[in-house]
């Protein structure tokens, strides 16, 4: 080694690319969507399309409107016909593993025909 050349810190060269290396840099990546299950039809769509039902921890069942209340939640289409499924199915009494109110599903009917 020559004295008079500066020398080079190893670990000052990790995690760095080399140009012309072939490598390409990752961009930003498309933000995930997350899906969720409606329990009328069964089928998979975004959670931002679905309505949400939640029963808190202390039994109360109620229309989330937010998304993010506490307790277990179930989701619903905005169709209602998916609705009156679920309903005569008792889908979401089974998921929410209790007895619901009927003013439950006219608070529902309501989110639906509303928009």
């Amino acid at each position: 080694m020559d004295k008079n050349l500066p020398q080079q810190n190893p670990a000052s060269s990790v995690g760095k690319t080399v140009e012309g290396s072939g490598k390409k840099k990752a961009g930003p990546r498309p933000r995930k969507i997350p899906m969720r299950m409606c329990v009328g039809c069964r089928e998979m769509k975004p959670k931002k399309e679905l309505l949400r039902v939640v029963k808190s921890p202390a039994g109360v069942v109620s229309v989330d409107r937010v998304g993010k209340a506490q307790g277990r939640g179930v989701y619903v289409c905005t169709d209602e016909g998916c609705l009156a499924r679920a309903v005569k199915q008792r889908q979401l009494e089974r998921a929410l593993e209790t007895p619901i109110d009927g003013a439950v599903f006219e608070q529902l009917r309501a989110e639906i025909t509303r928009g």
